[in-house]
Formats: structure tokens, C-alpha cells, sequence
């Protein structure tokens, strides 16, 4: 009787675990809930049609952009009076830059840009602040300006990237923000590789990086554009690359050597003659790789001290 009991104990209490088990799991296409994030990055590639002003205070800014966004906008004022003390960025005025047709993002980097300054997107809404202030939390060495103004080596980069094939997603960080992203046919196959990322505030070549090698691709740096090819074919670059520097630097020791034989006006290392005194004497200035040894002119040029003198005779070289 026990026995029976304890087994039906068991049974009622694995129907409850059961039951327990299937409440909690996700019922069969249910979507996932929407990432805020995802949605407030899609809602700044939207046209930003602001009204037309000849300037507005930053304040008036925020407000007409959350009207006509829906993303929340905040101000990092900690951040201003580290860099400015006595600064009320609010209150700072801005003449809005950009068009009806360009997208959010577009017009709010224009705009504050005016004063040095920028947006941070954060999970569910932007905050603005000094360049300095985003370049130091991204981690970015600060440059300046001709002005003296702080400025980025890489525009900071903000995607969600779901399983989503490397070309598509590349193309995309390139689109939303101006950069020049050139996938080589060497990567062949691998382009169609599906990535995930979720990168906020990140220098530009670093996201570049990030995605490509989930393909087990890598990125190639010329001037302003970014290759991405595939690890074989991007040493060959580099070594070919290192090479013409190599070579370079050798063709310059062949017209330059350092302490060879050089015409007057030379860099110093050469040797410089020059005609005296009575013919059969001559000065020289001997130079050795900027060592001169001293033998007749006081004052030679740099590149040797004095000079050798050849010859009896009255020339300066001779004394």
C-alpha cells in the first residue's frame, strides 16, 4: 500500500515538473521580442526632416528630434564641465545642417559638429557629448585639428547585426556611415558567411575587423578605403608592400651612401673638394660619415673639419 502510494506521488509530481517545463518554454512562432536598440538605430536611418531656422538652442533640437523620431535624446553634462567648466550645452545654438532627405544620423553628426561635439548611442536612446569625451570611452587616441580641435582617426560605428551574410552586413556599416568597404574576389565563398554582432561606438576599422574575421577573413588598410580579403592574400600585400619600402631604402643608400664620395652641396658623409692657391694645390674637405679630419681650411663646411692639402706650394690645402 505504501508502495502504491509513493508511486503515485511520483507521478503527480512529475506531471507538475512536465507542465512547469512546457509553460515555460517559447510557444512555436512566437517572434522574438524587438531588440530597442535595433529599433532606435533603424529610426535614425529615417529622413530627419527638421523645420527650417536659422539657429536653434540645443534644447529646441533635442525636443523637434525626439518629436520627430521617437528616440529618446539626453545630455552628458558631467562630460561638458570636464572639458569646459561653466559650459550649458543646452543652451548652446546650432544652425541645422543637412536636408529633408538625409537620414537622422546624418543631420545630428552635421549639426553638432559645429561645436565640436557628438552623440553615443546607447541601448535605448542617444546621448550627446564633447568628440573628446566619445573618443576617450572608445578608446581612440585624440587628434587634433588645425584649429586644435579634437577630432576622430575613425568615425564611431554602431550596428545590430543578426545572422546576417558578411556582404550584406558590410555594405550596410558602409551605407549608414560613409565608408569606403571593398570586398575582393579572393574571399570567394566566404563573403556568403553569416555573422552577428552587436557593436556600439566602435571605431570604424575595428567593426570592419570584428565582422570579417567571423568569415576567417582579414582587412587590408589603403589610405581611406577597406579591403577585405582573405589571410593568403592579404601577407602577400603586406610583403609586397615591405618589399617596395626595401627597395626603396636601398635605392636611396645607392645615391646618398653614407660615407661615400659626394660633389659639393652633398649631404654630409661625402667628400667635398674645392681648387686654391697656386695651380698643383688643392684643398679638399674629407668627411666620413659626418667626421671630418683635419688637414688645412678652418671653417670647412659640415661633413668634414679642414680638408687635405696636396702638393708644396702656396695653395690653401698646402699650409
Amino acid at each position: 500500500m505504501m508502495r502504491a502510494l509513493g508511486i503515485v506521488g511520483l507521478l503527480v509530481f512529475a506531471a507538475a515538473a512536465h507542465r512547469v517545463a512546457v509553460a515555460d518554454e517559447p510557444k512555436a512562432g512566437k517572434a522574438a521580442p524587438p531588440d530597442p536598440t535595433a529599433q532606435l538605430l533603424a529610426k535614425l536611418r529615417q529622413p530627419l526632416p527638421l523645420p527650417t531656422a536659422d539657429e536653434l538652442q540645443l534644447s529646441e533640437l533635442i525636443a523637434q528630434v525626439e518629436k520627430a523620431t521617437g528616440v529618446p535624446v539626453t545630455i552628458n553634462h558631467a562630460a561638458f564641465r570636464d572639458i569646459n567648466e561653466g559650459t550649458d550645452a543646452a543652451t548652446q545654438t546650432f544652425r541645422v545642417a543637412g536636408s529633408k532627405k538625409l537620414a537622422g544620423s546624418v543631420v545630428l553628426r552635421n549639426t553638432l559638429g559645429q561645436q565640436g561635439w557628438t552623440y553615443l548611442v546607447r541601448r535605448d536612446h542617444v546621448e550627446i557629448v564633447p568628440i573628446a569625451y566619445a573618443l576617450k570611452e572608445s578608446r581612440q587616441l585624440v587628434k587634433t585639428d588645425a584649429n586644435g580641435d579634437a577630432m576622430a582617426a575613425q568615425p564611431l560605428v554602431s550596428a545590430v547585426v543578426k545572422n546576417m551574410a558578411l556582404s550584406a552586413a558590410l555594405d550596410d556599416l558602409a551605407a549608414d556611415h560613409d565608408l569606403t568597404v571593398i570586398l575582393s574576389p579572393q574571399a570567394g565563398d566566404q563573403k556568403a558567411a553569416f555573422v552577428t554582432a552587436r557593436l556600439l561606438n566602435v571605431p570604424a576599422d575595428k567593426a570592419i575587423e570584428l565582422l570579417a574575421l567571423q568569415a576567417d577573413l582579414r582587412v587590408v588598410r589603403r589610405g581611406p578605403a577597406f579591403l577585405v580579403t582573405t589571410k593568403e592574400h592579404a601577407d602577400g600585400l603586406f610583403n609586397e608592400r615591405h618589399e617596395r619600402e626595401r627597395q626603396k631604402i636601398e635605392l636611396e643608400n645607392m645615391r646618398n651612401p653614407p660615407g661615400g664620395f659626394g660633389m659639393l652641396g652633398q649631404p654630409p658623409g661625402g667628400v667635398i673638394c674645392g681648387f686654391g692657391g697656386n695651380p698643383g694645390g688643392f684643398a679638399g674637405n674629407l668627411g666620413i660619415g659626418g667626421i671630418g679630419f683635419a688637414g688645412g681650411n678652418v671653417g670647412a663646411p659640415p661633413g668634414g673639419i679642414g680638408g687635405f692639402g696636396f702638393a708644396p706650394g702656396s695653395g690653401p690645402g698646402g699650409r
